[in-house]
């Protein structure tokens, strides 16, 4: 391959890496007020990646969340479109309280990690490990709209933000 596939292929799956910790944050009905409970559903959204010098990428996103097990399983499959190609991802949480761990994969570059965290009524915050490290933080915006934002360190990647609506 050559340096520019290379670096595109990194990208793509630092990318993958750092929105399954996003995808697992976002908005649907309460039940115990924590922000994982609001978000069973449908969402679609868009969002801005930028890499390292600069170079920015903008997102097209689509996300679906299910919950069970009495609101201690979560599960999530987010799927994003930029100009240097599709990402995949799929994560397993388990809550416990306030605490959060799970796994992540990232179907389309085979790539797989751990998340833990912490939520609250309005926000999460995990961190990621895998084929790269970062943090990420939800913030729910109303019962229909929340923002993901996101760091990563050892990666082209450096951060993402995105806007993510119901339905």
């Amino acid at each position: 391959m050559d340096r520019y596939h290379t670096r595109s292929a990194a990208m793509r799956l630092s990318l993958a890496a750092v929105l399954i910790g996003g995808v697992v944050s976002g908005p649907v009905a309460a039940v115990d007020g924590s922000a994982l409970d609001k978000l069973n559903g449908s969402w679609s959204g868009t969002g801005q990646a930028t890499f390292e010098g600069g170079k920015s990428e903008r997102l097209s996103c689509r996300a679906y969340y299910r919950g069970d097990n009495g609101n201690r399983s979560r599960s999530f499959s987010i799927r994003c479109a930029s100009a240097s190609g599709k990402v995949e991802l799929r994560a397993a949480l388990s809550v416990a309280g306030s605490n959060v761990t799970g796994q992540w994969e990232e179907r389309q570059h085979n790539a797989r990690g751990a998340l833990s965290g912490k939520v609250s009524s309005e926000s999460v915050h995990l961190n990621f490990t895998g084929g790269v490290m970062g943090g990420i933080s939800l913030n729910l915006a109303g019962r229909n709209r929340h923002s993901v934002s996101l760091k990563t360190t050892g990666s082209s990647l450096q951060s993402v933000r995105i806007g993510l609506n119901r339905g």
